[in-house]
This record gives structure tokens, C-alpha cells and sequence, in this order.
């Protein structure tokens, strides 16, 4: 047994330490917080979506975009008489050579058709496992034409412990 979160003398926590304590809290699932703007997303044009501020657990990885702030995430463009959906998606990437981890947004591009367009599939990875890439998917954007016709939430932000039902 050993003492994580107090003074020992040394250096000793680490990021797969805090990361056992948030997957303890939440799961090792992937969840919107409902900190900040929740991470709403806004078409700004046809082929640019923003995204708010708001924070995010990606299977025990905590990740964000700082308060007051908002990321722009850029599309291909549509094309004429055809439909297709793309993900916006929190990527999880690290190095194998340096070890180091990151997190970005990043589209997920769909087939394009001239029926009915299917999402793309994600990359899922076990962080706590070692994986190099791990892919949460936020929102689907469907395209009809060259237009950006609805953009839906596809993980809906958690409840905060205190607003949770097993704790009323």
C-alpha cells in the first residue's frame, strides 16, 4: 500500500495514477463534463464548425478547451447531390518514441453517396493499456449537398455528482 495523493518526499504521482481515481469516479467510458459551455458546437459555415469551452473524460484521460475560449474544427467541403455524415471527434494520441500524450479535435470523414450516408467508425484504444490512439466521438455532421444540414450531440454531457439521482 502506498500513500498517492500525500507528501512523501519525492515526486511520485503520475498521469495513469490520477487516471485510476478518475476511472473510478466516472468509468473507464468516455464522458462530456457539464463544465463550461458543455463543449456545445455552433455552424459558423459550410464547412466550419465551433466548438465552446468545456471539459471531457476519455476513458480516464482528462481533456478540454479552456474557459472563455472555443476551437474551430474545418470540414471538407460537401459536394453536389451527394449526402454524408462526419464525426467530430476528441482524439487521443501518444508518441511511442517519446511517450508524450496529446488530445485535439479532429474530423472523422464519411463516404460520401447519393443515398443514405453512414457514420464513420471511431478508433478505440485502452489507454490504461498502453493504446497510441484512442477516439471519442462528440458530434455527427450531416451533410446534404454542399450544405451542413444538422449537427447532432452524440455523447450528451454527465450530470455533476451532486445532481446525480443517487445522491438526492
Amino acid at each position: 500500500m502506498e500513500i498517492i495523493t500525500g507528501y512523501r518526499g519525492t515526486p511520485h504521482l503520475t498521469s495513469e495514477k490520477e487516471r485510476r481515481l478518475i476511472r473510478g469516479i466516472f468509468g473507464s467510458d468516455s464522458v462530456v463534463l457539464g463544465t463550461g459551455q458543455k463543449l456545445a458546437a455552433t455552424v459558423v459555415n459550410n464547412t466550419t464548425v465551433r466548438i465552446a469551452d468545456g471539459d471531457l473524460i476519455q476513458k480516464g484521460a482528462l481533456g478540454g478547451i479552456k474557459k472563455g475560449t472555443t476551437e474551430n474544427v474545418t470540414f471538407s467541403a460537401g459536394v453536389s447531390g451527394q449526402n454524408r455524415i462526419d464525426l467530430i471527434v476528441c482524439r487521443y494520441t501518444k508518441s511511442t518514441s517519446t511517450k508524450v500524450e496529446s488530445m485535439a479535435l479532429a474530423v472523422k470523414k464519411g463516404t460520401s453517396t447519393s443515398g443514405t450516408p453512414v457514420a464513420p467508425s471511431v478508433t478505440s484504444g485502452d489507454i490504461s493499456a498502453g493504446a497510441t490512439t484512442d477516439e471519442f466521438a462528440l458530434y455527427q455532421v450531416r451533410f446534404t449537398g454542399t450544405s451542413i444540414t444538422s449537427v447532432t450531440r452524440v455523447a450528451e454531457p454527465v450530470k455533476s455528482l451532486k445532481e446525480a439521482v443517487y445522491w438526492q
